[in-house]
């Protein structure tokens, strides 16, 4: 009889911790139906420094009632490494713009062409602001390049130049440019439109020109950026030109130059505040 009464007492207790380890280790497990949808992804470019910003343009295949948050990964095909970027589309549209950062290579290209198919970006996935998530997104894949660094001139510069508290919204300019790097030694400056004024140059007889474009310092209007060939081995040289802006937003430009010559223009406009804005375009 006391053997039958403790195994009625034990019995509960078996059930209570069966039941409460059940519940425990239960996995979620989730049977909602998903909808694949495939958006269009747009590069602002495919070259880029490893750590820099590339902007990009998303296109959904349709709009939904609330905002959605698109995600976009930059993946290296060397170790694997990634980045991931995001843009949130309003409700009723389909489109919005953000970026991502170019990923890591292990190594430098050590070539003005860079190195191809290192890394490549896509939509990754869709997540809306309330209600159920059904969705899950692709793209098209765009394949990048890893192009070699000009050290700070390939980033963002804002900066408490004087010490007053106040970060200065200026850009960073670079420029490379095809070897031989023996022969071929280029410079560069940046004029006001009526090339009165050299208001930046770079003249260090190395690979690359880099400077810092001082934007609320300088009065609006429109800036030449020139590039004068030193020496070259042959009648022209092909070159790279990018501005990356104070928000880490960067625009390219590629273009041979046979003579000292303009090959892109810095529109400047904000004044001395720092509300400045930036529109490079080729020349």
């Amino acid at each position: 009889m006391k053997n039958i009464k403790l195994l009625l007492l034990f019995l509960p207790a078996v059930v209570l911790t069966s039941c409460g380890d059940d519940d425990y280790s239960e996995a979620y497990v989730d049977t909602e139906a998903k909808v694949n949808l495939v958006a269009t992804l747009d590069a602002g470019r495919t070259m880029a420094v490893p750590g820099t910003n590339i902007a990009f343009t998303v296109t959904m295949p349709q709009a939904f009632d609330v905002a959605a948050t698109v995600s976009v990964r930059a993946t290296s095909v060397d170790g694997g490494s990634y980045e991931v970027g995001a843009v949130e589309i309003p409700a009723g549209s389909t489109t919005g713009s953000g970026s991502v950062v170019m990923p890591a290579l292990n190594g430098d290209p050590n070539r003005f062409a860079g190195t191809p198919n290192t890394a490549s970006m896509e939509v990754s996935g869709v997540a809306l602001s309330s209600g159920a998530d059904p969705y899950v997104m692709t793209s098209n894949k765009i394949s990048l390049t890893t192009v070699d660094s000009n050290g700070a001139y390939d980033f963002p510069y804002p900066v408490d130049y004087d010490g007053d508290g106040v970060i200065e919204p200026w850009s960073s300019i670079s420029l490379d440019w095809e070897g031989p790097y023996s022969e071929n030694d280029l410079d560069m400056y940046v004029t006001d439109a009526a090339v009165a004024n050299f208001y930046e140059s770079s003249t260090s007889g190395s690979r690359f020109e880099g400077d810092f474009f001082n934007g609320n310092w300088n009065p609006d209007g429109v800036y030449l950026v020139w590039v004068d060939p030193w020496s070259m081995a042959g009648s022209s040289v092909n070159v790279r030109f990018t501005h990356t802006d104070h928000n880490g937003l960067t625009t390219l430009i590629e273009t041979p130059v046979t003579e000292f010559e303009i090959i892109a223009t810095i529109t400047k406009t904000g004044g001395a505040t720092n509300d400045i804005e930036y529109v490079v375009e080729a020349y």
